[in-house]
């Protein structure tokens, strides 16, 4: 049976690490090489709440070994490089073949 390195990303889902392995097991003989969460930070001035729960999941998550991007959330609450840095990503992953599958986790769809 063939082994399949699976390369995760998630956007701003909270059990990151459970839904993973979810999604690695329902194949026989996947493996997960890296799991990577990406978001944006609000900025502390203006939305002091937020910035605090998500340096704190942010740190927790990096205590489970996933790997986290911090982007930025800009006045129109809206997150800024983090599609770019998930295409970058990817893209360098792809080219140094550390995975075979990769899969990509959203709660939302981008807004075009």
């Amino acid at each position: 049976m063939p082994q399949y390195g699976c390369f995760l990303i998630f956007l701003q889902i909270y059990l990151a690490t459970v839904l993973a392995q979810a999604l690695v097991s329902m194949k026989t003989g996947r493996t997960i090489e890296e799991t990577r969460f990406y978001t944006g930070i609000p900025n502390r001035a203006s939305r002091p709440t937020l910035n605090t729960f998500w340096k704190n999941k942010l740190k927790h998550l990096e205590s489970q070994g996933v790997q986290v991007y911090r982007g930025r959330v800009n006045s129109g609450d809206q997150e800024k490089g983090v599609d770019v840095s998930i295409a970058l990503d990817l893209i360098r992953a792809t080219y140094e073949q550390r995975f075979d599958v990769a899969i990509i986790v959203s709660p939302n769809p981008p807004k075009r």
